[in-house]
């Protein structure tokens, strides 16, 4: 199995948790994992579609034949991979929402799905913070979204402008994620959130103050990375 999420040091994290999880009841050697550049998708343009269905060919060439994507920004492309494959492979590739689906079996005990604003109108089976019209939240996630991709050496070729301003300091993304953080506590979700999206999953777990610790805890956050880490053993 290969695990493959965008390039730069919150993927790692993220994958640390993931690891972490898949450890504490199996062996999590037999899990790889690839950090390609994934460019964010954009209808008629195939470079998203290139490089991931690059990395599942590289995979197959080593031996791979199971790949899971966590990026719910590839979900757009994910059934064109196999077109571009040289015939006779039939590899099989995860979609990732589907994992989660799994995991919470029961539709009406799933969390809220917490992601980039415009990913969220891909996910499907979970409620979102975009089917429940929290525009409020749009301009707060895609702001601490883009702060943790550059204190963490993502890719920031398509950040707007209006983000980049001290974007590589870490206590403005500190600042900025307890901000998001208060505001999602003020919401009602009573099966809790879950941190669907790498960036802001990391921002909001290792990048918030021990002092705002209590409230992930008390106000049912679920980080994405433990589902998968279950569903791996």
């Amino acid at each position: 199995m290969m695990v493959v999420m965008p390039r730069g040091r919150a993927s790692e994290m993220f994958a640390d948790v993931i690891v972490k999880e898949i450890s504490k009841w199996g062996d999590a050697r037999r899990i790889g994992f690839a950090y390609p550049y994934l460019p964010v998708y954009k209808e008629g343009n195939p470079a998203l579609l290139q490089n991931i269905s690059a990395v599942v060919r590289d995979g197959l060439v080593a031996g791979v034949e199971e790949f899971l994507v966590v990026d719910t920004g590839v979900l757009p492309v994910l059934d064109e991979i196999s077109g571009m494959l040289p015939e006779n492979t039939n590899p099989i590739v995860y979609n990732v929402v589907d994992e989660a689906r799994s995991f919470f079996a029961d539709p009406t005990e799933r969390p809220v799905w917490l992601d980039r604003w415009e990913n969220m109108k891909l996910i499907s089976g979970f409620e979102t913070f975009y089917s429940k019209d929290h525009q409020d939240l749009q301009e707060m996630l895609e702001e601490v979204f883009w702060r943790c991709r550059g204190v963490t050496g993502g890719m920031m070729e398509e950040c707007p402008e209006k983000y980049k301003s001290n974007v590589l300091n870490e206590e403005f993304l500190r600042s900025r994620a307890a901000h998001l953080l208060l505001k999602l506590a003020e919401i009602d979700t009573p099966k809790g959130i879950l941190l669907g999206n790498i960036e802001l999953a990391v921002a909001l777990t290792r990048y918030i103050e021990e002092e705002f610790r209590e409230i992930l805890n008390r106000s049912g956050f679920v980080n994405l990375a433990t589902v998968l880490g279950q569903r791996l053993i």
